[in-house]
C-alpha cells in the first residue's frame, strides 16, 4: 500500500461520521497493536469504497447524486489530519498528542454547553490578545490567556464535567491535577511558544503547575479590566482581605509567571544546595506544593504579586521584590508577615534567583535544610578517614558488617601484597587485583 493510504483511510472515516456521534479513542498510544493505530481509528461504520478527502459522497460506488446524509465535522477531519501523519510518516511528539486531544475536549465541552462560543475561540487560539480582551474583558496580555485555560478547564462547577472529557479523550481511569496539568501545559502556555527556555516552564507546569487546593474545582473567575497592572492591584487588595476566588487568581497569575521567568522548577529541576545561585534551591518543592505554600501568607501573595506585576511590565528595571512570610525576629528586631525584606542598606531584596523565592517562601524550613545539608561529609578526606567512616554511611562494612574484617584479613596475608611475594600455584588472587576489587566495591 502506498505510504499515503493509511492517512486517507483514516481521514475519509472521520468525514463519513454524523456530527451528533463524536468518534470513540482507545487509551492512546501510537504504532500497531493494542493502544496503536486501531486506537487512534474510530469506531464508526467502515470508511465506503471510492471515496476520499473532497469527493463526492457515494458510498459503495454509487454515482453522483445519491444522498447519504449531511456531511460530518471537517474541523474534526482537519485536524485528524496531521495526527495521521504524525502517526504513520513521522514520530508524534507527547505535546502534540496533548494539543489535538485538548482542542477535541474544548470541542466537545462547546457542543455540551459548558463553555461559550467567545471562550472556545480564545481556547482555539483564533484571536490574538486584544480579540480576547474584547470577547472576554480580561486585560490584553497574553498571561491571562494562559489563565483563561486554567479558569475554564479546573475551577468552578464545570470542572466535573470538564474532568469526564478529559478521561474519556485520553483514556484515563483517573484525571488528578498532574494529569490534567501533563495534558494541559502545551496549550495553556501556547502564547509563549517562542519564548527561549520555554521547554523549562513547560516541564515546571507539566509537574502540577498552579493548580492548588485553592484553584482545584473551586468557583473562581479572572477580574475585568483593561490596564493589567491596576487588574493586579485589585486582585492583590481582595485577597489580602480574605477573598478566596481573589486568592486562587492571584495564584494562578502569580505561580504562571514565576514558572515562566525561571522562579519556580520542577521537583528535579533545581538541586539542594547551601549557596545561592542559578542551579540550587535551599529545599526541594514542587510547583503545587509552593504556590500553595505562598498563597496562604500575606508575604506570599505579595511576592506573587510582584512577579507578575514584573512579568507583565517587561522592563528590565522592574524586579519581584520579597516580603516576609512570617511573624519571627531577624537580626535582632520583630518582622511582620507582608512587610518587605530589607537589606543592610535599608532597600527591599530583589527575587533574582529561584533560591529566593523558594528561601523567602518558608525561611525557617531552608536554614534548617541548608544546615543540614553543610553537616555532610567534606569533598576530600585522608583515606583512613574514609574507611573509617564508610560503616557508617552504607560502605561495604555498613551493608555487610562480617565482610570487611575478612577482607582485611585476606588483603594482609604475607605474600600477597608485597611485590615478588609469590603464591601456590592455583591458589588465592595477587595483593593488587584483590585491594582494587575492594576499593572498587567499597
Amino acid at each position: 500500500m502506498h505510504r499515503w493510504g493509511p492517512t486517507v483511510r483514516f481521514v475519509s472515516t472521520r468525514l463519513q461520521q454524523t456530527p451528533g456521534t463524536p468518534a470513540r479513542y482507545g487509551q492512546g498510544g501510537h504504532g500497531p497493536g493494542p493502544g496503536g493505530d486501531a486506537d487512534l481509528e474510530p469506531t464508526g461504520s467502515a470508511p465506503s469504497a471510492g471515496r476520499g478527502i473532497g469527493g463526492d459522497r457515494h458510498p459503495g460506488g454509487a454515482g453522483p447524486g445519491v444522498d447519504v446524509g449531511p456531511l460530518a465535522d471537517l474541523v474534526a477531519a482537519r485536524d485528524d489530519l496531521p495526527a495521521g501523519l504524525h502517526v504513520h510518516v513521522t514520530p508524534w511528539t507527547r505535546g502534540a498528542q496533548s494539543t489535538q486531544g485538548m482542542q477535541r475536549v474544548y470541542r466537545h465541552a462547546l457542543r455540551e454547553g459548558l463553555i461559550s462560543s467567545d471562550v472556545y475561540r480564545v481556547l482555539s487560539g483564533t484571536v490574538g490578545a486584544q480579540g480576547m480582551r474584547d470577547l472576554l474583558g480580561v486585560p490584553a496580555h497574553r498571561l491571562w490567556a494562559t489563565a483563561v485555560h486554567q479558569q475554564v478547564l479546573p475551577a468552578g462547577p464545570g470542572a466535573y464535567a470538564m474532568n469526564r472529557l478529559v478521561k474519556q479523550e485520553f483514556g484515563m481511569a483517573r484525571a488528578d491535577r498532574q494529569r490534567i496539568s501533563e495534558r494541559l501545559a502545551p496549550m495553556a502556555l501556547s502564547a509563549y511558544r517562542s519564548q527561549e527556555d520555554i521547554e523549562q516552564a513547560l516541564r515546571a507546569f507539566c509537574d502540577g503547575g498552579t493548580i492548588t487546593d485553592r484553584v482545584w474545582k473551586q468557583p473562581w473567575t479572572l477580574t475585568k479590566g483593561s490596564n493589567a497592572l491596576e487588574v493586579l492591584d485589585d486582585v492583590l487588595d481582595r485577597a489580602l482581605a480574605g477573598e478566596t476566588g481573589a486568592v486562587a487568581e492571584l495564584t494562578v497569575l502569580g505561580g504562571t509567571a514565576a514558572i515562566l521567568d525561571g522562579y519556580i522548577a520542577r521537583d528535579h529541576g533545581s538541586k539542594e544546595g547551601t549557596d545561592r545561585n542559578s542551579r540550587t534551591a535551599p529545599f526541594r518543592a514542587t510547583p503545587v506544593n509552593l504556590l500553595d505554600v505562598l498563597s496562604k501568607t500575606a508575604g506570599g501573595l505579595r511576592m506573587l504579586h510582584s512577579i507578575a506585576r514584573a512579568h507583565v511590565a517587561a522592563d528590565p528595571a522592574v524586579w519581584p521584590k520579597q516580603f516576609h512570610p512570617q511573624d519571627r525576629e531577624v537580626d535582632g528586631q520583630l518582622v511582620r508577615d507582608g512587610e518587605p525584606v530589607l537589606d543592610k542598606t535599608r532597600e527591599q531584596v530583589i527575587i533574582d534567583y529561584e533560591w529566593d523565592l523558594v528561601y523567602a517562601a518558608d525561611p525557617v524550613r531552608a536554614m534548617a535544610t541548608i544546615a543540614k545539608n553543610s553537616r555532610g561529609p567534606p569533598e576530600s578526606e585522608a583515606e583512613d578517614v574514609r574507611q573509617r567512616r564508610l560503616p557508617a554511611t552504607g560502605g561495604c562494612g555498613g551493608r555487610w558488617p562480617h565482610v570487611r574484617p575478612l577482607l582485611r584479613a585476606v588483603v594482609g596475608i604475607g605474600g600477597l601484597g608485597r611485590p615478588g611475594g609469590g603464591r601456590p600455584p592455583g591458589r588465592g588472587v595477587p595483593g593488587a587485583a584483590l585491594r582494587g576489587a575492594v576499593r572498587d566495591r567499597c
